[in-house]
């Protein structure tokens, strides 16, 4: 076979393994390198080529998806910063290689292992402090970084690093209620947002005059009734229409809601009336007074 047939064969998905192991000892760089990007390769032939003497082959090897946790720990040995970044964002790749790469400090290599979801809270703790500013963001993204981690960097100057922080559903809800009062509108919406805000927090964002925050605040889960029932009075019809759909919106709101100027929080306060009623048409009552322990509401 030419060299053009033997490449082609390299690059073929469908080649079997055997020959692709065949052409992984081929005289031909491009041959090889073709092995080392087809997605079938076997890994025991990537091992073998992450040995290469050219460059480009060891480097489509530490970019092949199949490629094992042990190869690439041999590949982070070259110590080069491409080979390095692909590594770092490979998802096979161990905690103690990523650890090994964030060492290194490339701007490019930590900002990938700052993002990979195997890295330690060791590493991660090493790189919130890491002088790149890209760096300290993914941490702040990443859903490994423990609740400690993001209360620091949820006082780090630049916003966009805050606004991680506020996002990340590991964050607590003591810095979420810290963040609520940042200068930036996105951070203190993604807290309005956060599943983990508490129903203090939630009350404090509720008086702002910010039909966004306002909606969040209206649509999250942990809203108290007291909140939804001033929320209900807002000017604003889409802040009234969360309301509306809140589970924790108490009966006599929907029934206010129930007859909204605006028509589609009319039907949803309606809607959910209809989805309660069966509920709140009794409620319990002492016992002493009825033995039955219920009395029938009208509604």
């Amino acid at each position: 076979m030419n060299r053009e047939t033997k490449q082609w064969l390299a690059h073929d998905i469908n080649t079997s393994a055997e020959t692709l192991a065949a052409l992984a000892n081929d005289k031909w760089g491009s041959v090889r390198l073709a092995v080392a990007m087809n997605f079938n390769t076997p890994v025991e032939v990537l091992e073998k080529l992450s040995k290469d003497k050219v460059f480009e082959i060891r480097s489509s090897v530490a970019s092949n998806p199949n490629t094992l946790p042990v190869t690439l720990a041999g590949l982070a040995k070259n110590k080069n910063s491409i080979i390095d970044f692909w590594i770092a964002a490979h998802k096979n790749t161990s905690a103690e290689t990523l650890a090994i790469l964030a060492a290194r400090n490339d701007s490019g290599v930590c900002c990938a292992v700052a993002k990979h979801s195997n890295t330690s809270v060791e590493t991660l703790a090493a790189l919130a402090l890491n002088e790149y500013s890209q760096t300290r963001m993914w941490v702040a993204r990443n859903e490994n970084t423990p609740a400690e981690i993001l209360e620091k960097l949820s006082k780090d100057s630049l916003f966009e690093i805050r606004f991680g922080v506020a996002q990340n559903k590991n964050t607590s809800a003591e810095t979420l209620a810290a963040l609520a009062k940042d200068e930036f509108e996105c951070v203190r919406l993604s807290v309005a947002i956060h599943k983990n805000t508490s129903a203090e927090t939630l009350a404090a964002l509720a008086k702002e005059d910010n039909c966004l925050i306002g909606c969040a605040v209206a649509r999250n889960m942990n809203t108290s009734a007291e909140t939804l029932a001033a929320l209900a009075k807002e000017d604003d019809q889409q802040i009234r229409w969360w309301v509306a759909q809140n589970k924790n919106t108490p009966f006599y709101v929907l029934k206010t809601l129930a007859d909204d100027e605006d028509l589609k929080v009319r039907e949803a306060a309606k809607s959910k009336i209809d989805l309660l009623s069966p509920e709140m048409s009794i409620e319990p009552v002492s016992r002493k007074k009825n033995p039955g322990g219920f009395v029938k509401l009208k509604i």
